[in-house]
């Protein structure tokens, strides 16, 4: 059984990369620049900061990527917050709730700026169900380097050997094993990715519960 349970976000809890993607094909259609959603799925797993940078790169477009992102949200709004279709995974709430039930630590760990975890979180009531977030602006390094991982275990004062990590992307779930935790991916995402890194694999959160409980897990 393990004792601690770390979390990425993007694609864990919320379907949000296709919702994003799609964003970003409407961003660059402002700058005269047409993507296919096959062309996109490279960014998967990204952080936005990058993608940012390589679309100004790529384009040479005349701003930085922090204007690029400024400007993102100007024309597309605040993704978290005012994305409609944006939800929580069937079964994620309770999944959580299961483990508080029964006394398991619990981290969120995201490549993802703090201002827009918290407000992603806050906005489906979920951050009370975790006990340390780590979002990209807390670590030197972020995913596929294990420190974010690390941070987590740190900040819930466990042993690597002692959590598990769900995660959705190759980058995800070399961070989780770098860090020398067990690792479990979820494939819940409309975005199929490549997961044999993985030690485990769900399609979904009830599918999860039931292959942690059969492997002793959970």
């Amino acid at each position: 059984m393990k004792n601690y349970f770390l979390f990425d976000m993007d694609g864990v809890l919320m379907d949000s990369e296709p919702l994003y993607l799609k964003r970003l094909q409407r961003h660059m259609a402002h700058y005269g620049v047409e993507y296919s959603p096959e062309e996109l799925e490279q960014f998967v797993g990204k952080t936005s900061v990058s993608i940012a940078e390589t679309m100004v790169r790529t384009h040479d477009l005349p701003l930085t990527p922090q204007e690029f992102l400024a400007e993102e949200a100007r024309h597309c709004g605040s993704f978290y917050l005012d994305s409609p279709e944006l939800a929580l995974f069937p079964g994620a709430e309770e999944f959580l709730d299961h483990l508080r039930e029964r006394g398991i630590g619990t981290a969120l760990v995201s490549s993802t700026s703090s201002k827009s975890v918290l407000s992603a979180l806050d906005r489906f009531g979920m951050v009370r169900r975790f006990d340390a977030i780590v979002c990209r602006d807390m670590v030197s390094n972020t995913k596929p380097s294990p420190e974010p991982y690390l941070t987590a275990a740190r900040f819930l004062g466990a042993q690597a050997g002692d959590c598990l990590v769900v995660e959705d992307s190759p980058v995800g779930i070399a961070a989780g094993k770098a860090a020398g935790m067990t690792v479990a991916a979820l494939r819940a995402s409309a975005i199929r990715q490549d997961i044999t890194g993985a030690d485990l694999e769900a399609g979904s959160y009830q599918e999860l519960r039931g292959t942690l409980e059969e492997k002793g897990l959970l």
